[in-house]
């Protein structure tokens, strides 16, 4: 049996049928009117969206789920939550992608002499049916309007900050493990594997994939260990060696927990800094804020213990001061 089989096929539900299919799905209308919610799932959330949210009162989204009745106020305040949540987390990553390039040009200084040889031999290095598409990438980039002037400049003779500012992210991941290799860098090597999290978490949030209600939903994935950079600092923060292996053990947790600290350790006092600190801030008093609407009888406490967790996480490494 396929997938598509294997589940029920999803339609699209015209705008003036939404009430009355959420209404089939178990969610209340007593805190928020049914006109109201009509104009913001045509302006402002799509249906299946602000459904998916009820993976909170739930703990999994599955088709033999019995869920709860949640308000669909409570899914309108998660949804926003949401979108809060990813936005200062993209930020975040943005920062990390920017840092690592700073870094990984600050390894070379110590260990290259030739800015162009290395862009050589890491293209070199790839994987025949995977340079065809780095080189695609390169002059994608350079075609762009936004990279003009490095084309007016080094055309495809590329010095490697140069190379930086065309790659994606996953190939800025691959560069940094092939110097982490080439110069046996151990700080270089745990980087890429960190980047890995802040990459996935950054795509997540760039596509406004939810991220909420993955903190409750019950994962397939495999295990994945924290790098030993992020097992340290975790440590360091004196949260329980108990409670850290709790909320590790969820992958989106993770790399939520893994972008944090990683920009606690790498971006310094300054704008940036400040910026990931507001936003987060935001985020955490507007669950306090909104608690008791959040915080029923239905509720996952699973969710307003995890972002308890991140609270006390970021305010112990010094992003909420």
């Amino acid at each position: 049996m396929t997938g598509t089989e294997n589940h029920k096929r999803q339609k699209l539900v015209p705008i003036h049928d939404q009430i009355f299919r959420l209404e089939s799905e178990g969610i209340r209308f007593d805190l928020h009117g049914k006109r109201d919610a009509e104009h913001y799932l045509s302006t402002k959330c799509n249906f299946f969206k602000i459904l998916s949210y009820r993976a909170i009162f739930t703990g999994s989204v599955t088709e033999d789920s019995q869920f709860n009745k949640p308000d669909f106020a409570q899914l309108r305040l998660l949804a926003s939550i949401d979108q809060r949540l990813r936005h200062a987390l993209l930020g975040m990553t943005l920062d990390l992608e920017h840092i690592s390039k700073v870094l990984t040009l600050q390894k070379m200084e110590k260990y290259e002499g030739n800015e162009y040889a290395i862009v050589t031999s890491f293209l070199e290095t790839l994987d025949p049916h995977f340079s065809p598409r780095i080189n695609q990438e390169i002059q994608r980039s350079l075609k762009s309007p936004y990279n003009s002037w490095i084309n007016d400049q080094y055309h495809d003779v590329l010095p490697v900050w140069a190379f930086l500012e065309l790659v994606s992210f996953g190939t800025l991941r691959s560069f940094v493990h092939f110097c982490a290799s080439r110069w046996d860098d151990k700080q270089l090597r745990n980087l890429h594997y960190d980047l890995k999290r802040v990459n996935s978490l950054r795509n997540a949030a760039a596509h406004g994939s939810c991220i909420v209600n993955s903190i409750v939903r019950k994962q397939n994935e495999f295990q994945r260990r924290p790098s030993s950079t992020i097992n340290r600092l975790l440590a360091e923060t004196g949260i329980s060696k108990t409670r850290r292996r709790h909320w590790m053990k969820n992958p989106v947790l993770q790399e939520i927990v893994t972008v944090i600290l990683l920009h606690h350790l790498l971006i310094s006092e300054g704008n940036s800094r400040s910026r990931a600190s507001t936003e987060l801030k935001a985020v955490f008093d507007d669950v306090s804020a909104n608690s008791d609407l959040i915080n029923t009888k239905d509720a996952a406490p699973s969710f307003l213990a995890a972002l308890s967790f991140l609270r006390e996480l970021t305010e112990r490494v010094g992003l909420l001061n």
